[in-house]
This record gives structure tokens, C-alpha cells and sequence, in this order.
């Protein structure tokens, strides 16, 4: 627990509130995108759940500690992680 916060619990992070990822998160300022963020809290609760019983460490697990296997584990399960971008030659970005 993290200032009374469960992070390790998938069925606490699955329903987390707008109101705790604003303190999680608090600092000066406005938080950039907000509203992505609870999403992708909740996103990694409720994907927890409903393949790995809860845990990260049985999607660890299931990829044999392999770091390659589990960063495509990520990107499978978790749409949040996919990061991607497409870049064209000869186009410059200001």
C-alpha cells in the first residue's frame, strides 16, 4: 500500500476513482490527460483479472521471465501500451 492506496490490488486499480488517480498523480498544475490516465489504471486492474488471476507476476510468469516475450505480452493485452507512431520520409515536423 501506497499512502493507504492499494496499487497492487487488480480489483482495487479495476475501479479506481477520478478522485484518487488525481491524488496519485497531484503536483502543480493540471494533470496532462486526465481522463487517459484513469483509463489505463483501470485498464491494467480489469486485464489483470481477467488473464493473469490478479497479478503481474503471472504474466511474468507465463513468459518465462523472457523481457522480448513480455513486452509483447504488453502490447497484446494491454491496449494502453501500445505506443506506436507512424513516421513518413521527407516530412518535417515544427
Amino acid at each position: 500500500m501506497v499512502e493507504g492506496v492499494p496499487l497492487w490490488d487488480a480489483t482495487y486499480l479495476s475501479t479506481i476513482s477520478e478522485e484518487t488517480v488525481a491524488a496519485i498523480f497531484r503536483g502543480n498544475g493540471t494533470i496532462p490527460l486526465f481522463a487517459e490516465r484513469v483509463q489505463n489504471t483501470r485498464e491494467v486492474g480489469q486485464v489483470l483479472l481477467a488473464h493473469f488471476e490478479g497479478q503481474f507476476a503471472r504474466a511474468i510468469e507465463q513468459v518465462g521471465n523472457d523481457a522480448v516475450q513480455l513486452v509483447q505480452l504488453l502490447v497484446t493485452y494491454f491496449p494502453s501500451f501500445r505506443d506506436t507512431a507512424i513516421y513518413t520520409a521527407g516530412c518535417a515536423f515544427f
